[in-house]
């Protein structure tokens, strides 16, 4: 791709999305690079079929940043955020919610209006035959939206854990399978972590960690809790090997407590757990 005329430019992280030499930076993580959600606005002009004044630009519109149209409407986004709409208005489509603030971008269907407040959320108002307008409820914020005849299309900003920080600003370094979830979210949804180390059991043993019962759990953690012959369950082998390494210090395995040394403390650790390891 080689739209913007830098087909090796390295600060693109995609092809054409930035001018030479300006960095694809998304500074409010939301999906959208800067130099396409910060643009610049100019004066707006339209022509053609003129039936309900979609075409007659509003004299105190000013500069705009972004434009769309629907069928006998047209739409426009200015500098500060607001939301002009004109033309044809039998479905209230021209109507802007009272409540609906700054937005950054705009989006028409036939006979509805939608709009991509600054927060995230998916505005939409006009005509609902086919529930264009009825915004899922569990749609969340969202980065991009578009608009089709009797359709609303959105892309969601995924936010595993909530936070209020798209995942996609803080990937780097916390998605040990590159599976594109954080790995606090996919030890939230059930995956071991049985070291409490915030990585997935299943990542650190991809990383080098020993699992030499193949149960997909390091040996470190069966060795903590006690099963040192990694059978699955504390019995009299287990307790054989603690005995093995009575008073060490610093010992391999058996330390329960753990205070660096195998002594009665961790003895009666081992009792008090004689069973199968849950």
């Amino acid at each position: 791709d080689t739209s913007d005329g830098c087909p090796m430019d390295s600060n693109k992280t995609e092809p054409g999305h930035c001018g030479c030499g300006v960095a694809d930076t998304d500074s409010d993580g939301d999906g959208i690079v800067d130099c396409l959600e910060v643009a610049p606005s100019g004066p707006v002009r339209a022509w053609g079929r003129n039936d309900y004044g979609q075409c007659t630009i509003p004299s105190d519109l000013g500069p705009c940043k972004q434009v769309a149209g629907g069928y006998s409407h047209t739409i426009a986004l200015k500098e500060n955020g607001e939301v002009r709409a004109w033309g044809r208005n039998e479905y209230g489509q021209c109507t802007l919610p009272s409540d609906l603030g700054p937005c950054k971008q705009i989006a028409g269907g036939n006979y509805h209006t939608i709009a991509l407040k600054e927060n995230g959320e998916v505005r939409a108002w006009g005509y609902n035959s086919d529930g264009q307008c009825t915004l899922p409820s569990d749609l969340g914020p969202c980065m991009q939206i578009a608009g089709g005849g009797y359709h609303t299309i959105a892309i969601q900003i995924i936010d595993c854990d909530a936070n209020g920080i798209p995942d996609a600003s803080e990937i780097a370094g916390n998605d040990c399978d590159l599976d594109g979830i954080l790995n606090s979210c996919e030890i939230a949804w059930g995956a071991s972590d049985c070291n409490a180390n915030g990585i997935p059991d299943s990542c650190d043993i991809a990383g080098g960690e020993t699992d030499k019962d193949l149960d997909g759990v390091p040996d470190a953690c069966e060795y903590s809790y006690g099963d040192l012959d990694l059978n699955g369950q504390i019995d009299a082998a287990d307790l054989a090997a603690l005995l093995a390494v009575w008073g060490w210090p610093n010992p391999p395995f058996g330390d329960l407590e753990p205070d660096g040394i195998v002594d009665a403390l961790d003895l009666g650790i081992l009792l008090a757990r004689f069973r199968p390891v849950e």
